[in-house]
């Protein structure tokens, strides 16, 4: 028997009764379990196996496809499963997840990450930005890390004018021209972009950004993803349908 700490991060019927899970953890990565008869409501499994519940889990361990014995809820997010917006916004959190890291991948640094940000979005905080701050956080799972402290073509940490999404980074006034991408930001947004780069799972705090401000961090980091990964993000036609209400 093995226990792991981890969140849910994506679930799938399996079967007449059963269900199978991904759990994200902090010693394993990610873990595929069966969870027998947990599509029952009256099963003790049923709780604990629904997406974004954080817990402990006793399962013992197979080659291949492992069964969950027994869960702990630590943590069941219910603001964020009642709330719509909190709902869209999560999901895309679990997709970056799922579709970033390989079973078992050990990523804890990312597991913090992810736990403190779900807390942060359960409790009501700016969710648009914490999302920005895991998709910088993300770039350097799937080994795309932008430039965002100097400019990307002669280094010089002066007069940073722009973004390139896709020569990967920074622009300074002088190179501007030399990235046919190239677009002009405002330094409000460089600076979040190099600051959210930097900060750490335990240092987040309420940070109040401008909507305008918020739709270019948005638009850098899309664009971003999609040229360096060229993975479709499901969870994002979500928001964006939320978006147009």
């Amino acid at each position: 028997m093995e226990k792991i700490e981890g969140i849910v991060i994506k679930t799938q019927e399996y079967k007449e009764k059963d269900k199978l899970l991904w759990i994200f953890t902090r010693t394993y990565g990610k873990v595929s379990l069966v969870a027998h008869s947990a599509k029952k409501s009256s099963s003790h499994l049923s709780a604990c196996t629904q997406r974004f519940t954080y817990g402990l889990y006793v399962f013992t361990w197979r080659n291949g496809l492992s069964t969950l014995r027994s869960g702990e809820i630590l943590n069941n997010f219910n603001m964020i499963k009642t709330n719509l917006w909190k709902t869209a916004y999560a999901s895309y959190l679990l997709e970056l997840i799922d579709k970033g890291i390989h079973d078992g991948e050990q990523h804890p640094y990312v597991y913090e990450w992810l736990l403190r940000i779900l807390q942060k979005i359960d409790e009501d905080e700016d969710a648009e930005i914490l999302i920005r701050i895991f998709e910088m956080k993300m770039t350097e799972v799937f080994g795309i890390q932008p430039n965002v402290e100097s400019c990307v073509h002669c280094n010089s940490c002066e007069n940073l004018v722009g973004f390139t999404v896709a020569d990967g980074g920074f622009l300074c006034g002088n190179c501007f021209v030399l990235s046919q991408d190239a677009i002009l930001y405002p330094p409000a947004v460089l600076h979040l972009l190099y600051l959210f780069s930097k900060i750490g799972p335990k240092q987040i705090g309420n940070i109040s950004v401008k909507q305008e401000t918020k739709n270019m961090l948005k638009k850098i980091l899309y664009d971003y993803l999609d040229r360096h990964t060229g993975i479709f993000f499901n969870s994002r036609k979500f928001i964006e349908e939320l978006d147009l209400l």
